[in-house]
C-alpha cells in the first residue's frame, strides 16, 4: 500500500506549472506577511514556510537527490560552526555542494545560487531574526547575488585548467563578494570555523582569513576530484603539501606568554539570549533586572580574582541613556555608574546607547564608556562625574544598526522612511544609530590604556 510520501509525490506530479508558481509564491509571501504586526513577528519560525516552497521542485525524483546534497551542505555548515562548533567540519562540508553543481551542469545558474546561498545564509543569520525579521530575509537574499556573481564569474565560466583552482577561486571571490555587498556581511568565511584549532589559524597572519578559506576549499575541491577520478592526482598531492606546510607553521609558530606585569581584566558575561536582551519582558523581567545579575556577577567575580584591575560589562547592557550635554537626562546612568564604582573601587567599561547632544535623541551611538572609580572609603558623591572617555561604533551592522539607504540618500527621506518601517514593520529604533568618527584609545589608569572593538568590528582587519 502506498504510504504518505508516495501520496503526496503523486499530487505535486498533478500541478501545472502554473499552479506550482502560485504555490511557491504564497508561500514566499506568508512570512513577510507575519512580519508586518509587531505582535506577531515569526522571528525563527517563518522559514519553515519558505523551505516548504520547495515541494514544488522536488516532483520529479531525479532531482530530489541534488537538492538533498545541497540540504548536506548547509547542514554541515550549520553543525561546523557555533553554537554546535564542530570546526572539523568545515574542512569538508564544501564536498556535498561541489556533488550537487556536478549534477547542475547545463541548469541554469541562478537554482544552484539561490538553493545554495539563500539557505545557507538562511540557516547561518538566525541571530538576525531578533532584530527583524526581513532583516534577515534581506541579507539572504543579498547572499544569492553573492553567490550568483561567484558562480557566474568564477566557476562556469573560469578557464583555469584545474577544477581545484577554479572552485577555490570561485570560493575566495564568494567570500570577498560577500564582504561588501549590502554594506558588508564578512561572515561564516571557512576559515572562521577554525578559530578554536590555534595551529590550523595560525596561517591567517600569513595570508589572512580570505587565504586560509581558500586553503580549505582548494583541499576539498582537490579531494572531491581525486574520490571521483579514483587517483590522487596532483592537485590532490598540491593540497595536501600545502595543507601540510600551513600546520606545521602553526605548530612551530611562537606565542608569547602574558608577562607578569599585565592587568587583569574580569568579564562580565549574563549569557542572556539576544531576543532577552532586546525584550525582557519575554523572560518575565525587566531591563533593570539584567542589569542587577550584570553588577551582582561583578561582585561575584571580583570576590574570585581580587586582584583584578578592570572590569569589562557587554555590549549595549546599561539600561539608562548617556546624553553627553545633559546631565539632568543622563542623572540615572550617572546614578548607576556611582553604585558599581563604589562596590568596586575600580575603573569599569560598559556598553551603553549614547547620544551627542538632546536634539539628536532619535539616534543614537552603540558606544563603549569609560567610568573611573572612586574611594570606597566614602559614599558616592552625587556630584561626581565618572565618565572618563567614550568610544562611538563605526562600522554598523547593515540594517541591523545602519540603515542603508542613509549612505545615498538624502537625509529627509530616510527619516521619513525609516519612521514608516518602525510604525509599519516593527523596526526597532536601534536599526537607525548613527556611526562615530575615528578610534579612541582612553586611559583607565597607571598602565591601563584600552581601546575596543564593538561586536560587528572585530570582523574587519583594518
Amino acid at each position: 500500500m502506498p504510504g504518505p510520501a508516495a501520496a503526496v509525490a503523486r499530487r505535486l506530479d498533478r500541478l501545472d506549472a502554473r499552479a506550482a508558481r502560485w504555490i511557491v509564491a504564497v508561500l514566499a509571501a506568508v512570512p513577510f506577511a507575519l512580519s508586518i504586526p509587531a505582535p506577531l513577528p515569526p522571528h525563527g519560525y517563518g522559514h519553515v514556510l519558505w523551505g516548504a516552497a520547495l515541494l514544488a521542485w522536488l516532483r520529479h525524483p531525479a532531482e530530489r537527490v541534488r537538492y538533498l546534497l545541497y540540504a548536506a551542505a548547509i547542514v554541515l555548515q550549520t553543525l561546523a560552526f557555533p553554537d554546535i562548533d564542530f570546526g572539523w567540519l568545515g574542512w569538508v562540508l564544501l564536498v556535498p555542494y561541489l556533488a550537487a553543481r556536478e549534477r547542475d551542469d547545463g541548469a541554469a545558474w541562478w537554482r544552484a545560487a539561490f538553493l545554495f546561498g539563500f539557505f545557507r545564509a538562511f540557516a547561518g543569520y538566525t541571530w538576525l531574526g531578533n532584530v527583524h525579521y526581513t532583516g534577515w530575509l534581506a541579507v539572504a537574499t543579498l547572499s544569492v547575488v553573492a553567490v550568483a556573481i561567484d558562480h557566474e564569474s568564477a566557476v562556469r565560466f573560469a578557464r583555469f585548467p584545474a577544477e581545484a583552482r577554479r572552485v577555490s577561486t570561485a570560493w575566495a571571490l564568494f567570500e570577498w563578494v560577500h564582504s561588501w555587498i549590502g554594506g558588508g556581511l564578512p561572515w561564516l568565511y571557512l576559515a572562521h570555523s577554525q578559530y578554536a584549532f590555534l595551529p590550523v589559524v595560525q596561517a591567517a597572519d600569513l595570508v589572512g582569513a580570505a587565504g586560509l578559506s581558500f586553503l580549505m576549499a582548494y583541499a576539498q575541491a582537490a579531494g572531491f576530484g581525486a574520490a571521483r577520478a579514483r587517483r590522487f592526482g596532483v592537485e590532490a598531492a598540491v593540497a595536501a603539501l600545502l595543507v601540510a606546510a600551513a600546520l606545521a607553521y602553526g605548530f612551530t609558530r611562537s606565542f608569547p606568554a602574558a608577562g607578569p606585569d599585565a592587568p587583569a581584566v574580569l568579564m562580565v558575561q549574563s549569557a542572556f539570549p539576544h531576543g532577552v536582551k532586546e525584550d525582557p519582558a519575554t523572560a518575565g523581567l525587566s531591563e533593570f533586572d539584567l542589569w542587577d545579575r550584570l553588577r551582582d556577577l561583578t561582585k561575584a567575580g571580583l570576590a574570585d580574582h581580587p586582584d583584578t584591575d578592570l572590569v569589562v560589562w557587554p555590549e549595549t547592557m546599561h539600561p539608562y541613556l548617556y546624553v553627553e550635554d545633559s546631565p539632568e537626562i543622563s542623572e540615572d546612568f550617572a546614578t548607576s555608574l556611582r553604585v558599581v564604582a563604589w562596590q568596586t573601587g575600580l575603573p569599569v567599561i560598559y556598553g551603553a546607547n549614547t547620544f551627542t547632544d538632546a536634539s539628536r535623541l532619535a539616534r543614537g551611538h552603540n558606544s563603549a564608556v569609560l567610568a573611573a572609580p572612586i574611594d570606597r572609603a566614602r559614599p558616592p558623591d552625587p556630584g561626581d562625574d565618572l565618565v572618563r572617555g567614550i568610544y562611538r561604533k563605526q562600522s554598523l551592522v547593515p540594517m541591523g544598526e545602519e540603515f542603508l539607504p542613509r549612505r545615498f540618500l538624502p537625509e529627509a527621506w530616510c527619516d521619513r522612511a525609516f519612521a514608516w518601517l518602525m510604525r509599519n514593520l516593527g523596526y526597532p529604533a536601534t536599526c537607525d544609530l548613527e556611526a562615530g568618527e575615528g578610534f579612541a584609545v582612553l586611559d583607565a589608569g597607571p598602565g591601563l590604556r584600552w581601546a575596543a572593538l564593538l561586536c560587528f568590528e572585530g570582523l574587519w582587519p583594518g
